[in-house]
């Protein structure tokens, strides 16, 4: 690149009007720059090429490697990668030696790199050198090698005269005879010396020096006479020409144009100057230097789409595993999908079955309570009792045979917030066995979660349960008894006599129901109530803040009503849809119960307590 170009010019742009349009446009369309150009082996080219033995070596593959049988394609560039180690491993330069040591040893070596330096000890080695332990080929720098091949090549030439006159005749025949020649392109002669320039087979341009001894005539004839008499070697020894200089001028199109133009530069007007005769010569060379190395850098593209349709090939490979181990992590996803869909109907079928054996523990206490009631009943009761312990027996059964019909309505509350009545979100879910109240299983602690996943057998208890069971055990037990069967008789009403025996109890507050009325208050402002009152004049009274209360209506017609409603300052009880009674009594259903009105026993008493208060000692009330 000349005239101070910018870096990202392609050189192409830089060249004289001596190179056509359409070359220009075909340079253009090619690399700016080669592998081989890259300044990090200017050094090694330039030793390689300064010397003549290795250019020797060039034009003898170019014109006579069919001597040797080898019938590869060859380009000085080649050669010079693999030199240089671009190109890895040297192919080319492992056939060139395989071929000329089969050629002169009829030998063909299975690995060049390891067989060669024996085999070149073998055809030049020198027997008392190897004894001595002379330098190996392997030791040897690059003029020492590019020697060593110089020398076979030279022994191949010299091995079969006939055959090596086969091979030059083709060029005779085929109009070529001037390739065989070193003919100079332009020459200048100066006393004992004589420069020639030279464009061989590689367009590379050389130029070479020679210097010849001087011819020395004798001045008397008495000098001349003595000189004849001398033997004719010892006169001619010292005629032959030396070789001063050998080297390589340019490179390539963009090197050999630069050098014309500084030549005509040189010359100026003056035509008779060597300078400006040499430019001239060196016009009719351009065709050669341009097909050249528009070869070579149409090559150096071609291996770079080639490097290129690899990398994506590779790539198009990758993706075809990536695209597999994508389908594999699919399919694998199916497959958890699959195993946590049965997982999940495995835990319904559990839950269903949880809920089929506390019916029965249900029923089997119930029918417990029922015997133990009996005995102490008269015969009518008894067969009422009967008859209600039948149709309960028929609705549990019913129950248990259909237990879909149970999961129509059922109540979702979570630790983590979500309150609702039959909600499903599609996530594992589990029910409690004691209130029946759902919770996220993703939301139990790990220890709840390690027991349900690994023990069949296990019940599970919610957050609410375990709270309530851990506050009533501290406040204590709430029983109230009967005064008798004789006052029930007696009296319209159940007499019910409270007592209530609790470690420590808060201060309370007494309300006494009227019949037929619904009760105004039944607690202090803000005070939690949950009391149930059950036949026989049993209290269960959970430690809970929830808003349910159970009431018996009469000891003749025992029916439990659930009733929820916000405890606040003169703020009535407000009943809800009944619900089926566990213990004992006749069914109640929507229709045959008439909200708010409610019939209470006669004196019934209320003991509303709040258990988030310090307690105090009470006794009997």
């Amino acid at each position: 690149m000349r005239n101070g170009a910018p870096p990202t010019e392609h050189p192409a742009e830089g060249l004289s009007r001596r190179v056509g349009e359409d070359a220009k446009r075909q340079l253009l369309a090619t690399p700016p720059k080669l592998l081989i150009e890259n300044p990090v082996y200017g050094n090694i080219l330039s030793r390689l090429r300064s010397n003549f033995k290795f250019c020797y070596l060039v034009q003898w593959l170019y014109l006579l490697r069919r001597l040797i049988h080898m019938k590869d394609s060859f380009d000085v560039e080649d050669i010079e990668e693999e030199i240089t180690g671009i190109a890895d491993p040297p192919m080319f330069l492992n056939t060139f030696k395989t071929k000329l040591i089969q050629y002169l040893v009829n030998y063909k070596m299975r690995s060049a790199r390891d067989e060669f330096p024996e085999q070149v000890d073998r055809i030049l080695g020198d027997k008392e050198e190897e004894e001595e332990g002379g330098i190996g080929y392997d030791s040897l720098d690059l003029e020492g090698k590019i020697d060593i091949l110089y020398q076979l090549v030279k022994k191949a030439n010299d091995k079969s005269p006939d055959h090596f006159r086969k091979i030059v005749s083709t060029y005779e025949e085929s109009d070529n005879e001037e390739n065989m020649r070193l003919t100079p392109v332009f020459q200048v002669v100066d006393e004992n010396f004589r420069e020639e320039y030279f464009m061989l087979k590689d367009a590379r341009l050389y130029y070479r020096k020679w210097e010849f001894q001087p011819m020395e005539v004798p001045k008397r004839r008495r000098d001349y006479f003595a000189e004849i008499k001398e033997p004719a070697y010892l006169y001619f020894e010292d005629f032959e020409p030396v070789l001063v200089e050998w080297k390589c001028l340019t490179t390539g199109i963009y090197e050999f144009d630069a050098y014309v133009q500084d030549m005509k530069a040189a010359g100026g007007r003056k035509k008779r100057s060597s300078s400006y005769r040499l430019a001239g010569r060196l016009d009719k060379c351009y065709d050669q230097v341009i097909d050249h190395d528009l070869r070579k850098r149409r090559q150096a593209l071609q291996r770079k789409k080639e490097v290129k349709m690899q990398y994506l090939l590779a790539h198009r490979k990758r993706s075809s595993r990536l695209l597999e181990k994508e389908q594999q992590k699919k399919e694998e996803e199916d497959k958890q999908r699959e195993e946590d869909e049965r997982l999940q109907a495995e835990a319904a079928d559990r839950r269903a079955e949880r809920r089929i054996r506390m019916k029965e523990q249900q029923y089997s206490l119930a029918s417990a309570s029922s015997r133990s009631r009996s005995r102490s009943m008269s015969p009518g009761s008894l067969a009422k009792a009967r008859a209600e312990r039948e149709l309960k027996r028929r609705k549990i059964q019913s129950e248990i045979a259909n237990p879909t019909r149970q999961e129509e309505k059922w109540q979702f509350d979570c630790t983590c917030g979500i309150k609702q009545e039959n909600y499903d979100d599609g996530t594992k879910m589990i029910g409690c066995d004691q209130c029946s109240r759902w919770q996220h299983y993703n939301c139990q602690p790990d220890q709840v979660k390690h027991s349900i996943d690994n023990d069949p057998n296990y019940k599970f208890v919610c957050s609410y349960c375990r709270t309530n069971e851990s506050q009533a055990g501290k406040v204590g037990e709430v029983h109230l008894t009967t005064a008798g069967e004789a006052d029930m008789k007696k009296e319209e009403g159940a007499n019910l006599r409270v007592e209530q025996t609790q470690l420590s109890a808060a201060p309370q507050r007494v309300v006494t129901a009227v019949v037929g009325q619904v009760p105004e208050q039944v607690a202090a402002p803000s005070m939690p109530v949950s009391l149930q009152i059950g036949q026989q004049g049993t209290v269960i009274a959970p430690v809970e803040p929830k808003q349910s209360i159970a009431y018996q209506i009469a000891p003749d017609a025992p029916h439990i009503f659930t009733h929820e409603r916000q405890v606040g300052p003169a703020e009535p009880v407000k009943p809800v849809q009944p619900v089926i009674p566990v213990i004992s009594g006749t069914e109640v259903t929507p229709e045959n119960h008439q909200p708010p009105l409610v019939t209470f026993p006669p004196r019934t008493t209320f003991i509303a307590y709040n258990p988030y208060q310090p307690q105090t000692p009470h006794d009997k009330l």
